[in-house]
């Protein structure tokens, strides 16, 4: 089960829903055979979260030897919002 602490902080730092965590996490099990916990633990260390405050520090250990076999999956910008609006006569 995943730490509700570092989750609520990874969501807040990147500004996105659980479906888009989840999508991400998702995203990175495809290219490794890794757990949806470990998944989400990489992902918040890589942008930041300090796992040492909410992990014992043997799962924290566990989690940094598990970074260099994992690699770094370009992540899309978000969509969202209106269309950008065209300025200008249209076809005239």
């Amino acid at each position: 089960m995943t730490n509700r602490h570092i989750r609520r902080a990874l969501l807040d730092k990147l500004g996105v829903t659980r479906q888009a965590l989840s999508l991400r996490v998702k995203k990175l099990q495809h290219h490794v055979p890794i757990t949806t916990t470990d998944a989400t633990y990489v992902i918040a260390h890589r942008n930041g979260i300090a796992l040492d405050r909410f992990l014992a520090p043997e799962l924290a250990d566990r989690i940094r030897a598990l970074l260099p076999t994992v690699p770094d999956i370009p992540v899309k910008p978000r969509r969202g919002g209106p269309p950008p609006r065209i300025s200008g006569n249209r076809g005239k």
